[in-house]
């Protein structure tokens, strides 16, 4: 399973302008993203296979406006606002704000982390960047430092060799 900050995957206008390669137009709110088709074709696929919970900062409301998630390849599970909130296919959960207060833990990404252990039961947790990996360092998992397509690829990769 692969948890990712949503904005490492994204490309912002600029980044975009420098590419060969062909992109599709992916969060239509002011900040305007892409993905590359390739990528976004990952993606699509670790959705499909639910090996892939995406992470972000930004609110609920927020969240639903990237055409990403909520069209082309909406997540079974997704983390809002940095744990302050968890979508389960699309719609808020409210048995993590009842399990965060039943535990009396704080909404914050470590607390997602284990509620969705406890829901999901999986095996391995793949975790990308610093940032998120020092916000959950009470649970064992792997970090990596790829990107983007890259990041996706091989995280597509590893999940047709656990398969086979």
């Amino acid at each position: 399973m692969l948890l990712v900050d949503v904005d490492t995957l994204l490309l912002s206008e600029q980044e975009v302008s420098g590419l060969t390669v062909p992109t599709l137009l992916v969060d239509r709110t002011e900040r305007k993203r892409f993905m590359t088709m390739r990528g976004h074709l990952r993606l699509k696929r670790l959705v499909e296979a639910e090996q892939i919970i995406p992470l972000t900062d930004l609110d609920e409301g927020s969240y639903k406006k990237i055409e990403l998630f909520q069209i082309d390849a909406p997540p079974k599970w997704a983390i809002i606002g940095w744990g302050n909130a968890i979508l389960k296919d699309g719609k808020h959960d409210k048995r993590y704000d009842n399990w965060l207060r039943q535990h009396a833990l704080p909404a914050d990404l470590d607390a997602a982390v284990t509620y969705l252990k406890e829901q999901l039961d999986f095996d391995s947790l793949i975790v990308h960047g610093s940032r998120v990996a020092a916000s959950i360092d009470g649970h064992r998992f792997e970090t990596v430092e790829e990107t983007g397509e890259v990041l996706l690829q091989a995280v597509y990769d590893r999940f047709q060799q656990n398969k086979g």
